[in-house]
């Protein structure tokens, strides 16, 4: 009876190790593997920090040097190489024109690659498998493949969300990451939203102080410039990356069709911000914020999606189906998607959002409010290498 009694404990350990042993090898193995894999080749190939050699340290040079960093031509401009950035962002890549193209590329990249881990860390995420799961997004392979914004974009997002508490921090952050790149103006929404309204104007006062110094060392003729850029870009790329304007582009409906749809998006989003109550409403509003950042772009590249997981970590601290489910997007391309493509990248946004907007904080132990020392969030390229991706 003793040695029958035995058995039970006995298979139930043998299962747990056979699942610690599948996990380590599909979350701890693989993504390293796959990160050697696509890092090697893309050196190999030359298609290493395709976004930040091909735009971001060309125009930084220019800069650099007094010359236009918006002057791009037609070709350029639909292959993805330009750059639609502010003058914050092109006097911030001017220093990185102070480096080798080659160096600088390396150094953008590994900044890249520790970004993405480093927004989990800094949200509180324990579970060493969403870092892993993290690793396989073909939005993140793609976002430090090509060294675009994204990603450090994203740990400045979880770095917001981990000093919401406190008004100075808060402010500059949100300043910054507008001023490099205007479609992040909802988290400032996010600010007032939350009540945060010291944060919130003190955001504006920077934002504004910043952006009027800006354009003054680079040349106030130069803000028709860049204006004018921004909208070449988007008439030349229109049915490029993973927009709204782009699936109806595909779909035959036309650029208009396009932008009601994002009208209503927005709308859509902002009721269910205004709408949130309970102890949840501050990690979903940020949730709303951050979509919001998403659906306003009229070009959305794949990597845009990677900016999903701080709101997912709020809400998902342990592995779940949603921390997987954009393995899918395994399927899609960096550039020159087909509709069905687009349409499966929205699929997995709105399954991700779905996710987080409606899950139950306290069954999930999701975002605990307090601050920055307690831990301000929870206690937690599928597409081969291409060419540039960078985006609006």
């Amino acid at each position: 009876m003793v040695a029958q009694a035995a058995r039970p404990p006995r298979r139930t350990e043998l299962r747990a190790e056979r699942r610690r042993a599948l996990e380590h090898a599909l979350l701890a193995l693989v993504p390293l593997l796959v990160t050697a894999y696509v890092l090697y080749g893309t050196y190999a190939d030359g298609n290493a920090a395709v976004d930040f050699r091909h735009s971001f340290w060309i125009a930084g040079w220019r800069t650099l040097h007094g010359l236009d960093p918006y002057r791009w031509t037609r070709a350029q401009i639909a292959a993805g190489a330009s750059f639609p950035y502010p003058a914050p962002a092109a006097l911030l890549f001017a220093a990185w024109a102070l480096l080798p193209s080659l160096l600088a590329g390396v150094i953008a990249t590994v900044g890249c690659l520790v970004a993405a881990p480093l927004a989990l860390r800094l949200v509180g995420v324990r579970d060493w498998r969403l870092y892993g799961a993290l690793a396989l997004w073909s939005p993140v392979i793609v976002g430090w493949q090509t060294a675009n914004l994204t990603l450090p974009i994203l740990a400045g997002v979880a770095l917001l969300w981990r000093w919401r508490e406190r008004p100075w921090a808060a402010a500059l952050l949100v300043a910054g990451l507008v001023s490099l790149k205007p479609i992040l103006a909802p988290l400032w929404l996010w600010l007032v939203l939350a009540r945060r309204h010291r944060g919130a104007g003190l955001a504006v006062t920077i934002g504004v102080a910043v952006n009027a110094l800006a354009w003054t060392v680079l040349g106030w003729h130069e803000l028709g410039a860049w204006w004018n850029l921004v909208s070449r870009q988007g008439g030349l790329r229109d049915a490029t990356g993973y927009s709204l304007i782009a699936l109806t582009a595909h779909l035959g409906l036309g650029r208009t069709v396009g932008e009601v749809l994002i009208v209503g998006g927005v709308g859509l989003l902002v009721t269910v911000a205004a709408l949130a109550r309970g102890p949840g409403r501050e990690a979903r509003t940020f949730t709303v914020a951050v979509l919001l950042t998403i659906v306003v772009s009229p070009q959305i590249d794949l990597h845009y999606l990677a900016l999903m997981a701080v709101p997912l970590a709020l809400t998902e601290p342990r592995l779940g189906w949603a921390w997987l489910a954009p393995l899918a997007l395994w399927l899609c391309p960096a550039t020159a998607a087909a509709t069905w493509q687009i349409a499966l990248w929205w699929v997995v946004l709105t399954a991700l959002a779905g996710r987080i907007l409606t899950s139950d904080p306290g069954s999930t132990g999701g975002a605990r409010t307090g601050r920055v020392r307690g831990v301000a969030g929870v206690g937690a390229g599928g597409a081969p290498p291409g060419g540039p991706g960078s985006g609006w």
